[in-house]
């Protein structure tokens, strides 16, 4: 009897996951996203555009075919150049720092979009980057900045980090093909002296994914 209750539960534990279907209903078109930050200097601006999709479809709908401009007040506009599906670039616009600017984009099927003129922000210098080992064995890094004019306020952090990788055991052999045979080649570097060490390191290379930000609207100083 002992057995058949453990059955029971067991039963009953499982009957308890339901599936989830989202009351919200995306279009068939999906809405337009839009992603990005115009560089005012010098630098790359790139705004990526996609479709929402319903929670279950995983595809990334790019928008493709668009035209994106950066307009200013001064009736100087700016195009950016689709390099791959979805993503809108141009580089070094400079914008002039006494005018005001808006996106504007207008799909392959004629509808458009735009945003309101908002003014040229100048980034202030990064002060000091220092960095602190973990107890994990992670890395913090601290980033400091301010603006004496106390105009900058909001703040976002978007960074490019590459990790190096290397093997547990050391080799100074690569192998090669030879009369379709696998033979192992120590590799000598003359001029340095020393044997090729990249066929035990490698490197990654990743672009921020997370949306970092941070406000000082509140504090007496526009100090982060």
């Amino acid at each position: 009897m002992r057995n058949i209750s453990h059955i029971v539960l067991f039963i009953l534990v499982i009957g308890c996951k339901e599936k989830y279907e989202s009351p919200v209903e995306s279009p068939v078109t999906g809405y337009l996203v839009v992603e990005g930050t115009i560089n005012s200097g010098k630098g790359n601006t790139n705004i990526k555009l996609t479709r929402t999709t319903q929670l279950n479809n995983k595809t990334i709908i790019f928008e493709k075919n668009a035209q994106v401009k950066v307009e200013g007040q001064n009736n100087i506009s700016y195009t950016l150049l689709e390099k791959t599906p979805g993503n809108y670039n141009a580089d070094n616009l400079n914008l002039a720092n006494t005018q005001k600017y808006r996106l504007r984009i207008k799909t392959s099927t004629g509808k458009e979009y735009l945003s309101d003129f908002v003014e040229v922000k100048k980034n202030p210098p990064i002060d000091t980057i220092s960095w602190k080992r973990e107890n994990d064995g992670g890395l913090q890094l601290y980033i400091e900045t301010h603006d004496d004019q106390n105009k900058t306020l909001y703040y976002q952090w978007e960074y490019t980090e590459t990790w190096e990788f290397r093997s547990v055991y050391y080799s100074n052999l690569k192998y090669k093909l030879m009369n379709g045979a696998a033979v192992g080649v120590m590799y000598y570097d003359p001029i340095f002296h020393s044997y090729d060490t990249t066929i035990v390191k490698c490197w990654q290379t990743n672009p921020s994914t997370s949306i970092q930000l941070g406000s000082t609207l509140k504090l007496s100083k526009d100090v982060v």
